[in-house]
């Protein structure tokens, strides 16, 4: 596929469009990938100059993924909900477990990998009134087919996820968050990181401690 077909210059031209003709279309575009973002970054600022030349344009898109510092983060979605700009690209980092606020359309930059994600992605526009969604896919078997088989698709249940919750090393994370959130003695954690063979009743007579 040609660079002006694929799914990244769709989200840049879609985000641009957004931008110059109206400010308050609000969006965020999702990439899988943080080179997908990357690209997206890119190709956004660099149109967005054209458009705006004399603007910061700081004040008017914002990119995010999960690996930026929890302060710097929470200052871009605080920001974006108070509307100090407009637009946010994204990995999946915002798929879920953050609160975003009037946010008008979505672009995913080819399909998210599962049902599950699709939806958690869609979700986040038209939560205050009118949503727009838009996926632009990739040239690829599985997203051609969805491209030619919407019905199929939008008919399919989530998909079932099945998590071995004796799994030590899942265990350990709840264990952590679990410490964290509710300031367990480090003790506790000392005592798992010495038995990576702990079960789940030892984990739940811990938690009632």
């Amino acid at each position: 596929e040609s660079d002006s077909k694929s799914p990244v210059s769709v989200a840049a031209d879609y985000v641009t469009n957004f931008l110059s003709r109206e400010k308050s279309i609000r969006s965020i575009v999702f990439g899988r990938t943080m080179s997908n973002v990357a690209n997206t970054q890119r190709i956004i600022t660099r149109r967005l100059q054209e458009k705006f030349p004399n603007n910061d344009l700081e004040h008017i898109i914002k990119f995010f993924q999960g690996n930026l510092p929890d302060k710097q983060r929470q200052k871009i979605i605080n920001n974006f909900n108070n509307k100090e700009y407009h637009a946010i690209v994204s990995t999946v980092a915002l798929e879920l477990g953050v609160d975003i606020d009037e946010v008008h359309a979505v672009i995913m930059m080819g399909y998210p990998g599962s049902t599950s994600s699709f939806y958690q992605q869609a979700g986040r526009a038209g939560r205050k009134g009118e949503g727009l969604i838009l996926t632009a896919f990739f040239n690829n078997p599985l997203e051609n087919y969805y491209f030619n088989h919407a019905q199929y698709f939008f008919k399919k249940p989530p998909e079932k996820v099945k998590v071995m919750i004796t799994n030590p090393k899942i265990i350990e994370k709840h264990l952590l968050f679990a410490e964290f959130e509710n300031g367990y003695q480090k003790r506790i954690t000392n005592t798992f990181q010495k038995n990576k063979l702990i079960n789940l009743l030892q984990i739940r007579q811990i938690l009632s401690i």
